[in-house]
């Protein structure tokens, strides 16, 4: 029997999350950004840290869609610090994304030592998973 209740991570912050989410598709990234916020504030320390990571790179894409480029950098630090072990295709496709987004503001140093950070962690979301220490 499978523990987890059907829709079990339908959560209020999830579904706020996926409401930004698509409002930024729908290309309404300034509409988004208080609906992301929003449920900034609903998320808890036990969510899902892949779940978290795609809030905080869709949140941070708003931003810099919407042209906010202290925000966009802020939250995307706040990503990266929280992505190192994952290793998530929605997650990896989220920040190719984002990293285009954030790639207009390249003349910014900090912008664009950012990107390469972000170029760092894409390249090595590509790699194989290490095996573990049994499978030698």
């Amino acid at each position: 029997m499978n523990p987890c209740p059907p829709a079990w991570h339908c959560t209020p912050a999830y579904i706020a999350m996926e409401t930004g989410a698509t409002r930024v598709l729908l290309g309404q990234a300034t509409a988004a950004i208080p609906i992301f916020e929003a449920s900034r504030s609903q998320r808890s320390e036990s969510s899902r840290a892949r779940d978290h990571v795609l809030f905080l790179t869709r949140m941070a894409t708003a931003y810099a869609i919407a042209g906010e480029r202290e925000h966009a950098c802020a939250v995307t630090e706040d990503a990266i610090s929280r992505m190192q072990a994952l290793r998530s295709s929605r997650v990896t496709s989220q920040l190719i994304t984002l990293r285009t987004h954030l790639a207009r503001w390249t003349a910014d140093p900090s912008v664009a030592d950012l990107l390469t950070r972000l170029d760092i962690l894409s390249e090595s979301f590509s790699l194989p998973a290490p095996s573990p220490q049994g499978d030698r």
